[in-house]
C-alpha cells in the first residue's frame, strides 16, 4: 500500500513538473526597446486579416455609450458590427474598393471613409480606419506620429492624428502579442467632423483571431 502511495505521488510530481516546463516563459526586457519595437513592428505590418471581439464604451460631452463590437478585416475590407452605443440597437459599418457604408436600423449611410459615414448616421467620430492599425499595436501608415515604449518594445502610448492612443494591457494571440485593453482620446477634430467636444474611446479585447 505505501508503495503504490508513493508510486503515485511520484507520477503526479513528474505530471506537475511536466505541465511546468511546457509552460512558456515571459520573455525579458530588451536592452533596446526601439530596436525590439522595429522588429515588432515589421511583424505585425504583415498581418492583413484579424477579427476582433470587444467591449466599446464611447463618451463625449452629454452622451455615453456602452456595447460590444465584432470586427472583421480582410485587406482593405472591413465589417464591424456595433451592438449598443452608437445607435439605438445595432450599427453595422462596411468598407470596400467602393467605399464605405453604414446601416442604423432602417437608415443606410454612404461615404468615401468609414469615419464620415459614422459621423453622418450617428454624429459620433470614431477613427476606424486607423483604429484597424491601433487595434494591432502599430501607427497607422503614412501619417506622423510620436510613441512611447514599454520595456519590451511595445507601444505604451501613441500620439497621431490628433487622438492619444495609452495601451493598458497586452495578451498572446498565435505567435504574436497584441493589445487587450485600450483607451484613445481625441484633441483635435478630424476635417469636415466638428465634434462638440473631447472623444473617448475605450476598448477591452476579448477575443482575438488571425
Amino acid at each position: 500500500m505505501i508503495r503504490r502511495r508513493r508510486a503515485l505521488l511520484l507520477i503526479t510530481l513528474g505530471m506537475g513538473l511536466a505541465g511546468c516546463a511546457a509552460t512558456p516563459e515571459r520573455e525579458l526586457p530588451s536592452d533596446s526597446p526601439e530596436q525590439a519595437w522595429r522588429i515588432r513592428a515589421a511583424r505585425l505590418n504583415d498581418i492583413q486579416a484579424f477579427q476582433i471581439k470587444t467591449k466599446l464604451g464611447v463618451s463625449a460631452p452629454e452622451r455615453t455609450g456602452q456595447g460590444t463590437m465584432v470586427w472583421k478585416r480582410a485587406g482593405l475590407e472591413h465589417r464591424i458590427d456595433v451592438f449598443g452605443p452608437l445607435g439605438g440597437g445595432r450599427v453595422v459599418l462596411t468598407r470596400d474598393a467602393n467605399g464605405a457604408l453604414v446601416r442604423d436600423g432602417d437608415q443606410t449611410y454612404a461615404a468615401d471613409t468609414l469615419e464620415q459615414a459614422l459621423f453622418e448616421a450617428t454624429g459620433w467620430q470614431i477613427p476606424f480606419s486607423a483604429m484597424s492599425y491601433w487595434v494591432l499595436g502599430l501607427p497607422a501608415p503614412d501619417v506622423p506620429y510620436g510613441h512611447e515604449l514599454d520595456a519590451w518594445g511595445r507601444l505604451k502610448t501613441l500620439n497621431q492624428s490628433g487622438w492619444r492612443i495609452r495601451y493598458d494591457d497586452y495578451r498572446a494571440a498565435s505567435e504574436y502579442e497584441l493589445p487587450r485593453k485600450m483607451f484613445l482620446e481625441f484633441s483635435e477634430p478630424q476635417s469636415g467632423m466638428e465634434a462638440d467636444g473631447p472623444v473617448k474611446v475605450r476598448l477591452a479585447i476579448k477575443e482575438w483571431s488571425l
